[in-house]
């Protein structure tokens, strides 16, 4: 699944959508506000049971399922990126992770 890194957003944020997608049942995750960048909405908090991105698998990592298309992409938030090393270098951004 294609995501966007977004430091700013405190957790990894999807629709609801890619989520039935990628077999997620979030109905049964508490129903929550959420501030967007297009204003609130509304969402379930869910737990993945791990999320694996280049190899970097992190084990329970808290989610945000917001109802209808939004965002398009993936929103690899911090509850995600905490755990990896971020570095940019003349413009690329590289995600590392110590074994």
């Amino acid at each position: 699944v294609p995501v966007l890194v977004d430091t700013g957003a405190n957790v990894v944020a999807l629709n609801a959508g890619q989520a039935r997608s990628l077999g997620i049942d979030f109905r049964g995750g508490l129903r929550v506000p959420v501030e967007t960048a297009g204003g609130r909405a509304s969402a379930w908090a869910v737990s993945l049971d791990s999320l694996e991105v280049g190899g970097m698998r992190v084990d329970g990592v808290q989610a945000t399922v917001l109802e209808g298309d939004f965002p398009a992409t993936v929103l690899l938030g911090m509850s995600y990126l905490q755990h990896v090393d971020i570095r940019e270098s003349n413009g690329v951004l590289f995600l590392s992770r110590d074994w």
